[in-house]
């Protein structure tokens, strides 16, 4: 089975003695069609169903797909087989669970047969699937269905298989693959997406979309006109239903307090249609996050591009997602966006950079922060934006011990006056 990478496709497959769907019999679970969201081909992937019929004859077998609207558009499917089922079932592997930017877990349903000695995984970055000469990356006992994977590359597509041991002498074949993505690292300031690192229509690596109604979502679309002429952030109306899709950036390091600014371009193409969106910020690049409100554009129109900067801070130190809502209308036009920026405002009067240091960075024990000016204080944040602890210079020249921290990176924010600067550490 293929989908078109949008989410919603469900599929049943069904047996009966007669081409009719009358008194059908559908054979094991609904099927959700793999996608994030996004127009993108997904590569074909192997559905297996088992069946045992009650009386000797002749059957029949349908697909049934369940569309809920007009979107998602696309599936297709191939290569039907039927075959006697073999003495040692594959199993069935199931969404990646707990994934960060180096760490995974691999989840499967036990196999219809006895997986005596238990199961052999295989985990990768190739399209190449697994055959019966391939060797295993590890293997688990009669019982275990899942795995922890560490030491992964960080913002990463990796496909996993698992297959059955059910004795000394019998395996089944390898399952179907399943996929899942590494995060990305924490972005820096400022944070730049100007579209041109995606494949059209797919969104940039680090990003992603939800739709959360029953209308189009984001793609990426190459010189759509109206003055945009790189790549761009596009949603397309939909000729029946609302807008309400999600694009999400990066996660980035917030700290409480401080202010910030975001610039982007946007626009539409008619100067009859209006658009709307807004921008919010919130822990989680889900909907139901993005309860803090940064802006709202409830009309947009015109054949050109806007640009604006708006200013935010959080009450909370941590790690946020900027979240860009489309609500438009039903069977509107098309809204664009692009050259998005996130900084730290420009009015908290960052120090002159070529009269501030800071070294040694990289840094095993102690950080010398150096400025022309009396620095009040340090203040020292992991990369979630937590606060570790307050240094009190009250000199032009002071030294922060961080021996103590574990290796990673961390920020340090720095205070002389009315003056701020927000410097990125990495602690060996």
């Amino acid at each position: 089975m293929q989908t078109d990478g949008y989410t919603g496709w469900t599929v049943d497959v069904f047996q009966n003695t007669v081409q009719n769907s009358a008194d059908a019999t559908q054979l094991g679970e609904t099927i959700t069609g793999t996608g994030t969201g996004t127009l993108s081909m997904q590569p074909y992937a192997l559905v297996n169903n088992t069946f045992v019929p009650t009386t000797s004859g002749i059957y029949y077998f349908a697909v049934r797909v369940n569309q809920p609207s007009g979107s998602p558009f696309y599936v297709a499917f191939d290569d039907f087989s039927l075959d006697l089922t073999p003495p040692c079932v594959a199993p069935t592997v199931t969404a990646a669970t707990n994934v960060t930017t180096s760490t995974a877990t691999i989840n499967w349903l036990a196999s219809s047969t006895v997986a005596a000695n238990g199961y052999e995984y295989f985990v990768t970055t190739s399209n190449e699937s697994p055959d019966a000469n391939t060797v295993p990356t590890g293997s688990v006992v009669a019982g275990v269905t899942s795995i922890d994977l560490t030491d992964l590359d960080v913002s990463t597509i990796y496909k996993y298989y698992v297959k059955a041991i059910c004795s000394d002498s019998d395996s089944s074949v390898w399952s179907q693959a399943g996929t899942f993505t590494t995060l990305c690292d924490v972005a820096s300031l400022p944070y730049t997406i100007n579209f041109e690192s995606a494949t059209v229509p797919a969104l940039p690596i680090c990003t992603s979309n939800q739709n959360v109604g029953t209308g189009n979502n984001w793609i990426t679309a190459n010189n759509p006109g109206s003055g945009f002429t790189n790549k761009t952030l596009r949603y397309t109306y939909n000729s029946t239903n609302p807008a309400n899709a999600w694009f999400y950036t990066n996660r980035v390091s917030l700290v409480a307090g401080t202010q910030y600014t975001i610039s982007y371009k946007f626009g539409t193409n008619s100067t009859t249609y209006v658009e709307k969106f807004k921008i919010a910020f919130g822990d989680t690049a889900v909907n139901t996050s993005m309860t803090n409100e940064i802006i709202d554009h409830p009309s947009v129109m015109g054949n050109s591009p806007q640009t604006n900067t708006a200013t935010f801070s959080p009450t909370v130190s941590g790690v946020y997602y900027i979240g860009f809502n489309v609500y438009s209308a039903t069977n509107q036009n098309a809204l664009f966006i692009d050259d998005i920026v996130i900084q730290e405002a420009l009015g908290n009067a960052n120090f002159e950079n070529n009269s501030f240091k800071a070294y040694p960075n990289p840094v095993k024990n102690d950080l010398t922060i150096r400025y022309t000016e009396n620095i009040s204080s340090a203040t020292i944040y992991n990369i979630l934006g937590q606060e570790l602890f307050v240094k009190n210079i009250n000199n032009t020249e002071g030294q922060i011990d961080m021996s103590n921290l574990a290796a990673g990176t961390y920020l340090v924010k720095v205070k002389s006056g009315e003056k701020v600067e927000t410097i990125k550490v990495i602690k060996e």
